[in-house]
């Protein structure tokens, strides 16, 4: 073995060298020695914080995918449903291998910091503020049945209901008219709807 020379110029000249003298094997051949796979690996001990707002669909689906992982799964629904903020509290003092929350900021920090004490993977999924932007190219009318759809969608209660419009005077005052006629037409397109259970 000869001695290694600490000058790149070198040991680029040498390996080049190496390399031309046919010493070495071609590209194509180590190509073909390189092989890639998937490892399924699940996590272990996976906790879903569910949401009130979409309680089936926002703690279900994270269920599903952690057990077709092969993750044993425990689910805390929201203090809304089981469980106050004691016993949630309790739960994240737990040692877990992957956390889940669909929920607020504000808690989403605590899940957080709790998860970080271990090191523990998390999915945040946080609600917060969604602006709507309106300038006048829009289509007032077409942006005003959309965005109110959008804010009423579940009595409001959606992660990306409008919370705000962003927009000129002169669009806020052709948006406040498109909206007053939209609600009128939401409201009958529910009074028609609505089904009238027996006494």
């Amino acid at each position: 073995m000869g001695s290694v020379s600490k000058n790149p110029e070198e040991i680029v000249s040498h390996l080049r060298n190496t390399f031309d003298s046919g010493k070495t094997k071609p590209i194509e051949f180590r190509l073909k020695q390189i092989k890639s796979f998937t490892k399924n690996d699940p996590y272990g001990v996976t906790l879903v914080l569910g949401s009130w707002n979409y309680p089936i669909q926002l703690t279900l689906a994270p269920v599903v995918g952690a057990l077709a992982a092969g993750n044993c799964v425990v689910i805390k629904p929201s203090e809304v449903y089981l469980g106050g903020i004691p016993e949630t509290t309790d739960l994240l003092r737990q040692r877990f291998d992957y956390i889940f929350f669909t929920g607020s900021t504000r808690v989403g920090k605590i899940v957080h910091a709790t998860a970080n004490e271990h090191l523990t993977p998390t999915t945040l999924e946080l609600g917060g503020k969604t602006p709507v932007y309106l300038d006048k190219s829009a289509d007032i009318a077409t942006a005003a049945r959309r965005i109110l759809w959008g804010k009423f969608l579940n009595a409001g209660q959606t992660c990306v209901a409008p919370d705000y419009l962003l927009c000129t005077k002169e669009v806020q005052y052709k948006f406040l008219a498109a909206g007053k006629k939209v609600i009128k037409e939401f409201l009958e397109m529910t009074r028609d709807n609505l089904l009238i259970l027996p006494e």
